[in-house]
């Protein structure tokens, strides 16, 4: 308070680039920020102004906005997104990813638009893995949405395979930038008897008609080697050798 004064009390609302306007003050930047640095941040801004104030800053009411959710969904559309929700919230609204015959979803490419003001939608480089989400439970995989967002599923398109001793050997969405250790914790980690943490990486060339083979040390690849956790291009296939002798069959067979 000053000079005995009563106190005021203003509701302001954050607007959607994250700026608080505050009357008498001017704009506070608190984007990005978590409750407790909002109010530090107020508070920095109001002491320039105002020298010998008493602040407290109340949320009031969490906002809500509209999202486009598109592509590989259930019910393509616009979602509103209330308080704090992650991709996956968003997509669960939309009744979920398209599967089986009426579609393949991409998991681990589920691109994040943002909307300019000209109404333009545009690639802000940040995207959603929603298979390594559920793995790891990392949030990095699977952002909040913020206000002017726009979700969009592709059709899953290139892939990667593993086999031998691992938990779940298989075909997994391909991503740029995976590394042999992504394809490891997306088939669920290797099994007891992968004592020997060996394994070989098949690269097949579609341009030359080749292939090569290259030896994977995958001790040093899982404990943070990068030069052992080789990068992965698609139509990779990586075999696991365990203890017990396997003898792998590929190409025109049923299983």
């Amino acid at each position: 308070l000053d000079g005995g004064e009563e106190p005021e009390v203003f509701e302001v609302l954050i607007g959607a680039e994250g700026r608080l306007v505050i009357p008498y003050v001017g704009a506070v930047e608190v984007a990005g920020l978590s409750l407790s640095e909002a109010h530090e941040q107020i508070k920095a801004g109001i002491k320039n102004r105002f020298r010998h104030l008493d602040i407290d800053v109340t949320l009031t009411r969490l906002r809500s906005f509209p999202v486009d959710v598109l592509g590989e969904v259930q019910f393509p559309g616009s979602y509103l997104v209330e308080g704090v929700e992650q991709v996956s919230d968003l997509i669960s609204k939309a009744g979920g990813l398209l599967s089986g015959p009426g579609g393949r979803a991409s998991q681990r490419n589920v691109r994040i638009h943002r909307v300019s003001e000209n109404g333009i939608s545009q690639p802000t480089g940040q995207k959603a893995d929603l298979a390594l989400w559920r793995i790891t439970g990392d949030i990095g995989h699977n952002p909040f949405i913020l206000d002017g967002d726009q979700i969009y599923v592709p059709t899953l398109r290139d892939s990667v395979s593993i086999s031998g001793s691992v938990q779940q050997p298989g075909n997994y969405e391909f991503v740029s930038g995976d590394r042999v250790s992504n394809l490891v914790m997306l088939a669920g980690g290797l099994t007891a008897d992968s004592a020997a943490a060996a394994g070989e990486l098949l690269r097949l060339s579609r341009e030359e008609q080749s292939e090569k083979r290259v030896q994977v040390f995958l001790h040093e690849a899982l404990n943070g080697d990068s030069d052992a956790d080789l990068k992965l291009q698609r139509d990779d296939k990586l075999y696991v050798e365990g203890l017990k002798p396997r003898i792998t069959v590929e190409g025109e067979v049923y299983f």
